[in-house]
Protein backbone atom coordinates (compact mmCIF):
# COMPACT_ATOMS: atom_id res chain seq x y z
CA UNK A 1 0.00 0.00 0.00
CA UNK A 2 1.54 3.04 -0.93
CA UNK A 3 1.33 5.84 1.51
CA UNK A 4 0.35 9.75 0.61
CA UNK A 5 3.20 12.46 0.31
CA UNK A 6 3.91 14.17 3.06
CA UNK A 7 3.32 17.75 1.69
CA UNK A 8 0.15 16.73 0.87
CA UNK A 9 -0.91 16.25 4.88
CA UNK A 10 0.54 19.79 5.65
CA UNK A 11 -1.33 20.93 2.65
CA UNK A 12 -4.55 19.62 4.65
CA UNK A 13 -3.68 21.07 7.54
CA UNK A 14 -3.14 24.45 5.97
CA UNK A 15 -6.77 24.10 4.73
CA UNK A 16 -8.36 23.50 8.07
CA UNK A 17 -6.43 26.21 9.74
CA UNK A 18 -7.76 28.58 7.01
CA UNK A 19 -11.21 27.24 7.95
CA UNK A 20 -10.90 28.09 11.27
CA UNK A 21 -12.88 31.37 12.28
CA UNK A 22 -10.53 33.89 12.52
CA UNK A 23 -10.71 35.10 16.68
CA UNK A 24 -12.83 33.53 19.64
CA UNK A 25 -14.54 35.30 21.87
CA UNK A 26 -14.50 34.38 25.59
CA UNK A 27 -16.37 31.54 27.66
CA UNK A 28 -19.64 33.85 28.58
CA UNK A 29 -20.26 35.31 25.12
CA UNK A 30 -21.99 32.25 24.03
CA UNK A 31 -24.54 31.90 21.07
CA UNK A 32 -26.66 29.43 19.42
CA UNK A 33 -27.76 29.31 15.79
CA UNK A 34 -31.13 30.08 15.49
CA UNK A 35 -34.43 28.04 12.96
CA UNK A 36 -33.57 30.10 10.04
CA UNK A 37 -29.73 29.44 10.01
CA UNK A 38 -28.79 33.21 10.22
CA UNK A 39 -25.43 33.10 11.83
CA UNK A 40 -24.19 36.75 11.86
CA UNK A 41 -25.52 38.30 14.51
CA UNK A 42 -24.72 42.14 14.34
CA UNK A 43 -22.44 44.46 15.73
CA UNK A 44 -20.47 44.16 19.44
CA UNK A 45 -20.06 47.85 20.90
CA UNK A 46 -17.10 48.18 23.25
CA UNK A 47 -16.40 51.51 25.86
CA UNK A 48 -12.42 52.58 25.85
CA UNK A 49 -12.64 54.12 29.26
CA UNK A 50 -14.24 52.65 32.66
CA UNK A 51 -17.49 53.97 34.05
CA UNK A 52 -17.19 55.86 36.84
CA UNK A 53 -20.32 54.83 39.51
CA UNK A 54 -23.31 55.59 39.43
CA UNK A 55 -23.39 55.17 36.23
CA UNK A 56 -25.62 57.10 33.79
CA UNK A 57 -26.25 56.01 30.32
CA UNK A 58 -25.99 59.51 29.45
CA UNK A 59 -22.09 59.46 30.15
CA UNK A 60 -20.11 59.97 26.72
CA UNK A 61 -17.90 57.04 25.96
CA UNK A 62 -15.69 56.05 22.96
CA UNK A 63 -16.65 52.45 21.57
CA UNK A 64 -14.45 50.44 19.48
CA UNK A 65 -16.96 48.90 16.86
CA UNK A 66 -16.61 44.96 15.83
CA UNK A 67 -19.31 42.99 13.41
CA UNK A 68 -19.96 39.46 15.16
CA UNK A 69 -20.96 36.42 14.31
CA UNK A 70 -22.03 32.86 15.76
CA UNK A 71 -20.01 30.01 14.71
CA UNK A 72 -21.48 27.12 16.59
CA UNK A 73 -21.63 28.23 20.24
CA UNK A 74 -19.03 30.93 20.08
CA UNK A 75 -19.40 34.70 18.91
CA UNK A 76 -16.27 35.86 17.49
CA UNK A 77 -15.81 39.25 15.24
CA UNK A 78 -14.83 39.10 11.51
CA UNK A 79 -13.95 42.19 10.83
CA UNK A 80 -13.53 45.22 12.23
CA UNK A 81 -15.22 48.68 11.77
CA UNK A 82 -13.60 50.59 13.95
CA UNK A 83 -14.70 53.26 16.77
CA UNK A 84 -17.64 55.56 17.68
CA UNK A 85 -18.55 57.98 20.37
CA UNK A 86 -22.33 58.50 22.32
CA UNK A 87 -23.92 57.81 25.24
CA UNK A 88 -25.31 54.38 26.13
CA UNK A 89 -28.41 56.02 25.81
CA UNK A 90 -28.40 57.59 22.67
CA UNK A 91 -26.67 54.47 20.80
CA UNK A 92 -29.32 52.10 22.14
CA UNK A 93 -32.11 54.70 20.88
CA UNK A 94 -30.41 54.85 17.75
CA UNK A 95 -30.12 50.77 17.23
CA UNK A 96 -33.61 50.07 18.23
CA UNK A 97 -34.96 53.00 16.34
CA UNK A 98 -33.48 50.72 13.32
CA UNK A 99 -35.10 47.27 14.19
CA UNK A 100 -31.85 46.45 16.18
CA UNK A 101 -32.36 43.92 19.77
CA UNK A 102 -30.05 45.52 21.94
CA UNK A 103 -27.99 43.34 24.96
CA UNK A 104 -26.35 45.21 27.45
CA UNK A 105 -24.45 45.30 30.50
CA UNK A 106 -25.63 47.88 33.46
CA UNK A 107 -22.85 50.02 32.90
CA UNK A 108 -23.75 50.79 29.37
CA UNK A 109 -19.92 49.83 28.47
CA UNK A 110 -20.64 46.77 26.42
CA UNK A 111 -23.94 46.70 23.71
CA UNK A 112 -24.63 43.95 21.72
CA UNK A 113 -26.93 45.22 18.68
CA UNK A 114 -28.63 42.26 17.11
CA UNK A 115 -29.86 42.45 13.29
CA UNK A 116 -33.24 42.86 13.03
CA UNK A 117 -35.00 42.82 9.36
CA UNK A 118 -35.39 40.62 6.28
CA UNK A 119 -32.65 38.09 7.70
CA UNK A 120 -33.06 38.66 11.02
CA UNK A 121 -30.59 36.64 13.81
CA UNK A 122 -32.70 34.23 15.51
CA UNK A 123 -30.58 32.30 17.92
CA UNK A 124 -29.52 32.99 21.47
CA UNK A 125 -26.67 35.07 22.48
CA UNK A 126 -25.43 34.74 26.58
CA UNK A 127 -28.62 32.77 27.24
CA UNK A 128 -31.01 35.58 26.00
CA UNK A 129 -33.09 33.40 23.56
CA UNK A 130 -33.86 36.22 20.86
CA UNK A 131 -36.30 33.79 18.70
CA UNK A 132 -39.24 36.07 19.18
CA UNK A 133 -37.81 39.10 20.29
CA UNK A 134 -39.10 42.53 18.58
CA UNK A 135 -36.69 45.43 18.30
CA UNK A 136 -35.67 46.74 22.28
CA UNK A 137 -33.40 46.37 25.07
CA UNK A 138 -32.79 43.02 26.63
CA UNK A 139 -30.08 42.03 29.44
CA UNK A 140 -28.38 38.79 30.42
CA UNK A 141 -29.48 36.96 33.48
CA UNK A 142 -27.50 38.09 35.78
CA UNK A 143 -27.03 41.51 34.04
CA UNK A 144 -23.71 41.73 34.65
CA UNK A 145 -22.77 38.53 32.73
CA UNK A 146 -22.93 41.17 30.05
CA UNK A 147 -19.96 43.01 31.81
CA UNK A 148 -17.29 40.34 29.97
CA UNK A 149 -16.07 41.80 26.77
CA UNK A 150 -16.34 39.01 23.52
CA UNK A 151 -13.84 40.55 21.25
CA UNK A 152 -11.55 42.76 22.27
CA UNK A 153 -10.36 44.08 25.90
CA UNK A 154 -9.61 47.13 25.73
CA UNK A 155 -9.41 48.51 29.11
CA UNK A 156 -7.17 46.39 32.26
CA UNK A 157 -7.98 42.67 32.80
CA UNK A 158 -5.31 41.62 34.88
CA UNK A 159 -6.61 38.17 35.44
CA UNK A 160 -7.90 37.46 31.59
CA UNK A 161 -11.46 36.35 32.15
CA UNK A 162 -12.47 39.08 29.79
CA UNK A 163 -14.42 41.34 32.75
CA UNK A 164 -12.68 44.86 32.73
CA UNK A 165 -10.91 44.79 36.14
CA UNK A 166 -13.28 48.39 36.93
CA UNK A 167 -16.65 46.35 36.38
CA UNK A 168 -15.10 43.17 38.90
CA UNK A 169 -17.48 41.86 41.38
CA UNK A 170 -17.74 42.86 44.33
CA UNK A 171 -15.80 46.51 43.38
CA UNK A 172 -18.69 47.73 41.67
CA UNK A 173 -21.23 46.30 44.15
CA UNK A 174 -24.06 49.11 43.86
CA UNK A 175 -25.41 47.69 47.60
CA UNK A 176 -21.56 47.72 49.15
CA UNK A 177 -21.22 50.10 51.97
CA UNK A 178 -18.27 52.10 51.66
CA UNK A 179 -17.75 53.71 54.36
CA UNK A 180 -17.88 57.58 54.97
CA UNK A 181 -16.01 59.45 52.79
CA UNK A 182 -12.71 60.33 53.89
CA UNK A 183 -11.87 63.62 55.68
CA UNK A 184 -10.58 66.73 53.94
CA UNK A 185 -8.50 68.82 56.35
CA UNK A 186 -8.32 72.62 54.66
CA UNK A 187 -6.80 74.02 57.01
CA UNK A 188 -3.57 73.03 57.94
Amino acid sequence: MRRPPVFSCWFLAFFIFLALPPSFGHADCSCTVGSNGVNIIGLELIATQCPVPPFSDSKVYTYLVNPIQCSGTTLYKYSTYGDTMGSPAALINFYVSNGYRVLRNPSGTHLIAVQGGRYPFNGSISGVNLASAGAGIYYATPATSMDRYCTERPVADQNQDGIPDCLEQPAMEPTKNLGPPCPVNYHQ
